[in-house]
């Protein structure tokens, strides 16, 4: 908030298709229909920064937290190595394939914080996903990449994609195949640290 009006008292001007661009755009990152006046109701006047706000477990875009926290759960809850895991499936809706799931090239800092792949293979090379994952040296690690070909981003139509709940736009269903044939599954629809889903406060520190 200090930057913006510092930058504002400078005279300094921003992008002005914030509503409108397709990706980074904040009408059109999750559907194609948007509604400009329920984005700026109660502009103003109602702050729900506090009920709003997410602490996120991992270094990385929103999208990528459902199949990091899923891949996790499984190797957690099951008593299994990373090493164990052969094949990992990651189904989320075609909007999330097309903002976070695309095949992961290590061309820079930014390609890996915004990718699922890169997200669930640092999990599976490291068991962890912490902040020294992403460097540029880091995301060209080979056993990094050679997990990545491990992963799959699948567009699953079974998941709704027009629903503008929060629920719709992240639930994820991991499925991970381990070595001796078994095929484990988990579905996130609310990660640790979304509003809906906080971190306890040890978590939060252990993060910082």
């Amino acid at each position: 908030g200090h930057l913006g009006a510092s930058l504002a008292e400078q005279a300094c001007t921003g992008d002005t298709k914030i509503f409108r661009e397709r990706g980074g755009g904040i009408g059109q990152t999750m559907s194609d229909d948007y509604d400009i006046p329920a984005v700026t109701e109660g502009l103003g006047e109602t702050y729900e920064f506090l009920g709003k706000l997410t602490f996120k477990p991992f270094p990385s875009v929103g999208q990528t937290h459902p199949p990091a926290t899923a891949i996790k759960r499984i190797v957690e809850e099951n008593g299994l190595d990373t090493d164990d895991i052969t094949n990992v499936r990651v189904r989320v809706t075609e909007t999330a394939k097309e903002k976070a799931g695309w095949d992961f090239e290590p061309e820079g800092v930014m390609s890996a914080q915004g990718n699922m792949q890169y997200a669930v293979a640092t999990y599976l090379a490291d068991g962890e996903i912490r902040i020294d994952a992403y460097t540029e040296e880091a995301i060209r690690r080979p056993e990094v990449l050679d997990r990545i070909d491990d992963v799959e981003i699948v567009a699953d139509p079974d998941l709704v994609d027009d629903d503008s709940s929060f629920n719709s736009r992240y639930k994820t269903t991991v499925e991970a195949d381990t070595a001796d044939g078994t095929t484990y599954s988990a579905t996130v629809s609310q990660p640790p640290g979304f509003p809906e889903n906080p971190m306890s406060d040890e978590e939060i520190v252990d993060k910082f």
